[in-house]
C-alpha cells in the first residue's frame, strides 16, 4: 500500500526508525518521540541513522516527550525534574538545528514560556521574518 500511496503523491510518514532489515522503508519520512531517537540511534548496526534517512530523501520529525526512562512511572522518574524547561530548551535547540519538531505547547504556554522564541527558531531555517 505504501508504494501506491507514494506513487499518488501522498507524503508518507512512518512511526519509528526503520530497521536495516527493512531497507524498503528507508527514504520515507520518520516521526518518532525523542525517547526513540535517543535510544535507537545508539544502535546504528540495527537502525538506520538520521543522516541515512536524510540522504535517502526522508525527513525526521521529533515528538517531544519525556526523557528515556524518566517519564512518570519509569524507574528513573524524578518528580523535581523541570520537564517543561527541558521540553522548551530541547525543542528550541532542535529547531535551531533545522529539525522538524512536534511539541505540545499548552503546558509551555500556561507556564509563560516565551513561545515567540520557538516561532523565531523555526522561522530561522525557513528564512522567515517574525515580528
Amino acid at each position: 500500500m505504501v508504494p501506491e500511496l507514494k506513487r499518488r503523491g501522498i507524503d508518507i510518514f512512518i512511526e519509528s526508525l526503520p530497521k536495516r532489515s527493512h531497507p524498503h522503508l528507508l527514504g520515507y519520512n520518520v516521526v518518532a518521540e525523542n525517547r526513540v531517537w535517543e535510544n535507537f540511534t545508539q544502535y546504528p548496526d540495527i537502525w538506520y541513522t538520521v543522516d541515512e534517512i536524510h540522504q535517502a530523501g526522508g525527513r525526521t520529525v521529533h515528538l517531544m516527550t519525556w526523557l528515556f526512562g524518566q517519564g512518570p512511572g519509569d524507574s528513573g522518574y524524578d518528580p523535581d525534574f523541570d520537564y517543561h524547561q527541558w521540553q522548551f530548551d530541547n525543542t528550541k535547540e532542535l529547531l535551531l538545528a533545522g529539525e522538524t519538531v512536534l511539541c505540545p505547547l499548552f503546558g509551555l504556554h500556561t507556564r509563560d514560556f516565551p513561545l515567540q522564541e520557538l516561532v523565531a527558531a523555526a522561522a530561522q531555517k525557513a528564512n522567515v521574518v517574525v515580528e
